[in-house]
């Protein structure tokens, strides 16, 4: 039930007029209840869990699966993917609940634990550092496209061994695959239909010419999963590691344009930028809703039944602002906890690169603020017109122009 004065198109998060800024819907959402039938942007009528509470355990409920041969697709936006190319974009860690979940991912986290990521640092930054240089210093440069995603697609490359001359053409394939809204289905099967022969191809490979890599691991020793779940575990490390931290940086200089207060501090204090990455990922997460899960039985949710074979769909971004776990949601604070952040998910769907999209966001964000210690938006940008990008599991500006940094 919506509340006084406002009716249920008003508190539609996920329309157009709402993508600048949809937390104060979030907001109203939350003060009306813990979830709410809504329609997505798809077609489709989903359960939205908008409170930080109900949010949490939804995340760790085994009632709500994200299986999908609970739905066929359905309700995770695949219905109109051809049946040769399903396998490649479902048949993944992310889209399966255990007991088969731990024998997707289990072959292909070690390289993504903590420890194992912290030793990729120095390469990481050194791959910030040539994408910086190359920037000329007089000019505005978009913290998006002549930074963001360069620095995140060759990141994830060097961790997966992409060759480099590859690149470029496979994130191109993935820009369009994962971006429906703009590019139309024909263009979005015919970029899945170019990566999955890709895949297959890059797989190949390693087989023939084994490196020790992650990949090369996976490929001649596969296990028990097939050939077709581990073209969908290369998809899903590649489209996943790609995305999030290219927003993470997006967001968290977008945070710092509209709070400049937080630039003296950071420049101070250039640790500070561990809590400029967690204080981003809660105000502003690029990921703001958790993919789509499927009521296996009538499910309670605080004052809402949400029968039996309904989606549900969980708000991250609203949990990281909920005042009632959050002291002042609504402030950019450096300082305070982000224990309870949900950002990466909870539970069994933890997300498995949590540490690498944070590491990338930290090293990214760090190394731009020592050239752009007040970033600010270029010349002539509104604020207003930013653009964000379509959809609704990530959040993110298509472009961010800054203005050229002080010499």
């Amino acid at each position: 039930m919506a509340p006084d004065g406002i009716t249920t198109a008003d508190l539609d998060p996920f329309a157009d007029v709402a993508k600048r800024d949809p937390y104060p819907i979030y907001a109203r959402l939350r003060e009306a209840g813990a979830a709410h039938k809504i329609m997505t942007p798809r077609g489709s009528r989903a359960w939205l869990v908008v409170r930080h509470a109900a949010a949490s355990a939804a995340l760790t409920d085994e009632r709500l699966v994200r299986s999908i041969h609970q739905d066929n697709g359905t309700a995770l936006g695949w219905a109109t993917v051809p049946d040769a190319l399903r396998s490649m974009v479902t048949q993944h860690m992310m889209n399966i609940d255990p007991p088969y979940h731990a024998r997707l991912r289990r072959p292909v986290s070690r390289p993504f634990a903590p420890r194992n990521v912290a030793t990729l640092a120095a390469d990481i930054a050194r791959t910030a550092r040539r994408f910086l240089d190359a920037l000329a210093e007089d000019e505005v440069v978009d913290v998006i496209g002549d930074f963001a995603k360069p620095f995140s697609r060759n990141v994830i490359s060097d961790v997966l061994g992409i060759p480099i001359d590859d690149r470029d053409r496979v994130f191109a394939e993935i820009d369009t695959a994962t971006n429906p809204a703009p590019a139309g289905p024909e263009a979005v099967h015919s970029a899945l239909e170019a990566l999955h022969a890709y895949i297959r191809r890059f797989i190949g490979e390693k087989i023939r010419h084994p490196d020790g890599g992650i990949i090369s691991t996976l490929a001649t020793n596969p296990g028990d999963l097939t050939a077709a779940e581990v073209t969908a575990a290369v998809f899903i490390l590649l489209a996943t590691g790609y995305e999030a931290p290219i927003h993470l940086i997006g967001n968290g200089v977008l945070a710092l344009i509209d709070h400049p207060g937080h630039a003296p501090a950071l420049q101070h204090a250039p640790h500070l930028v561990d809590a400029l990455v967690r204080e981003t990922l809660r105000y502003d997460t690029p990921i703001p809703v958790s993919p789509t899960r499927i009521a296996t039985t009538d499910i309670r949710i605080e004052d809402t039944v949400v029968p039996a074979g309904d989606a549900v769909l969980v708000c991250l971004a609203s949990a990281n602002r909920d005042e009632r776990v959050f002291p002042h949601p609504d402030s950019f604070d450096l300082h305070r906890d982000h224990a309870k952040v949900l950002s990466f998910s909870r539970g069994v769907h933890t997300c498995m690169g949590s540490h690498l999209a944070t590491l990338t966001g930290r090293v990214g964000l760090s190394a731009l603020l020592s050239r752009h210690r007040a970033p600010s938006l270029a010349p002539g940008i509104d604020r207003s017109e930013l653009l964000w990008v379509d959809g609704i599991l990530i959040r993110g500006l298509r472009t961010l122009p800054i203005a050229p940094h002080p010499a």
